[in-house]
């Protein structure tokens, strides 16, 4: 075998091992929520990624809603929990709402990005 076949077959594996990579996004948020007085509420998803190669420094969830996008902040204690405050108008009697993973991760010859996005969920406001 020669060093070019050999290193060949450990960039075939690599995109291989990274293509079996599984990316999961859980919404934690209740479907329904008293109304709130200053009209924000908390939406919180556990982002999981079983791929060695992530770049989790380039971790970044928004929360969408309409053509609208909130940045997700990372909690304190755990740190694949992302949370962002939605707001909602006082009139509403709730929001529709997704959510977008952008991450980077490493490849040959630079890293490459990639996403994932959630299916659409409904927030429902209780008076």
């Amino acid at each position: 075998m020669t060093r070019q076949s050999g290193i060949l077959i450990i960039f075939l594996a690599a995109l291989l091992l990274g293509g079996c990579a599984r990316a999961t996004l859980t919404n934690l948020t209740v479907g329904q929520q008293p109304r709130d007085a200053n009209g924000l509420y908390r939406v919180e998803i556990i982002w999981e990624n079983d791929a060695n190669s992530v770049r989790h420094e380039t971790v970044q969830p928004v929360l969408l809603v309409g053509t609208n996008v909130f940045p997700m902040q990372r909690t304190a204690l755990v740190s694949n929990r992302w949370e962002a405050l939605v707001p909602v108008a006082a009139d509403a009697a709730g929001v529709t709402y997704r959510v977008r993973v952008d991450w980077k991760f490493n490849a040959i010859p630079v890293p490459e990005a990639n996403s994932k996005m959630s299916k659409t969920f409904q927030l429902q406001i209780r008076d």
